[in-house]
């Protein structure tokens, strides 16, 4: 069971984005009717590049108790990473990156998680009820459009904390917390927006969208410097841009490129970034040597890991408490 300290989950951000939606897409090929096959649900991530989209899926290892099974993961060009399995199905020829990208072009939005359950592939974002109607047009008209596409879900957010943990069931979480602080030349050299402290998530990890990030300011903009920053929400001071900070670009590339599926919350106060990042908790060593690689590429940032540990260790120990 999560014992969840109190202010360690709830922020900002997940007070503003007060709703949910739950879209679906259905076919068949050699991939989907192996997955169905399996007794549970697979967790998955949207990679998009220029090259193509695709669905990289998450499988334990656990389903290996069959002859057929291991044959089947084999034939799909399945690669094991410890305990897991990743497949990846390409999915350019598919609406399904058009409709992700529809979805995520709504300010506001934030895909959390991809999950494959019951034949169906589904997507959960969350949003700002000031965007339902926006969210109901691009629903309205998919349903109506595409065959592959439904809805399962649209209405109150049940939280991200819900979701981190339908997904932990399936394949186990992790989370590393880690911090950097801002060099007195970058500081001087970038205009900041918002004043005071601040916290984000990241909209997706991949795609035209990876760098662009949500933001709780409760102090709000600093006018002479908002070029760029779109309004959520002025009353739940929530707001939209794309980050440049280096070291979150590195971080946020080389995940992407090895294949990690993560989910980001950065805080902001006194020149310094605390991060949370949750992962697959066989990827823990791969990040924390990626860390170590933008450690020793940034090293006036001071970056240093302040905690690693699962769900349960995080909510219980973790000492990070977000706006």
């Amino acid at each position: 069971m999560i014992r969840q300290k109190q202010g360690a989950s709830i922020s900002g951000i997940d007070k503003g984005l007060t709703m949910q939606c739950d879209i679906m897409f259905g076919w068949n090929d050699a991939l989907i009717d192996f997955l169905k096959k399996l007794p549970l649900k697979v967790p998955g991530f949207l990679s998009v590049t220029e090259e193509k989209s695709a669905i990289r899926y998450y499988v334990p290892a656990s389903v290996e108790s069959s002859v057929d099974v291991k044959r089947n993961l084999a034939m799909l060009g399945a690669t094991k990473i410890n305990d897991l399995w990743m497949v990846e199905q390409d999915v350019s020829n598919t609406p399904i990156s058009a409709i992700i990208e529809l979805f995520l072009n709504v300010r506001s939005v934030a895909l959390d998680m991809v999950m494959f359950e019951n034949g169906h592939l589904k997507f959960r974002f969350r949003f700002h009820l000031n965007y339902l109607g926006k969210i109901s047009e691009i629903v309205l008209k998919n349903v109506t459009d595409n065959d592959l596409f439904s809805v399962e879900y649209l209405g109150e957010s049940y939280g991200l904390l819900t979701t981190l943990k339908e997904i932990s069931s399936y394949v186990p979480l992790s989370a590393i917390e880690f911090q950097f602080v801002l060099p007195h030349d970058y500081v001087s050299s970038v205009e900041n927006p918002l004043k005071g402290r601040w916290i984000r998530i990241r909209k997706t990890d991949s795609g035209s969208k990876k760098f662009m990030h949500i933001y709780y300011a409760p102090e709000g903009l600093i006018p002479e410097h908002s070029g760029g920053v779109e309004v959520i929400s002025e009353a739940d001071h929530l707001y939209e841009m794309i980050t440049k900070n280096p070291v979150v670009l590195y971080l946020m590339n080389e995940t992407e490129s090895k294949k990690i599926y993560t989910l980001w919350i950065n805080q902001f106060d006194n020149n310094t970034i605390m991060a949370r990042v949750w992962l697959n908790s066989v990827y823990v060593k791969e990040f924390l040597g990626i860390l170590e690689g933008a450690r020793k590429e940034f090293g006036e940032w001071d970056i240093s890991v302040n905690m690693v540990g699962t769900m349960e260790d995080i909510f219980s120990h973790s000492k990070m408490n977000f706006l």
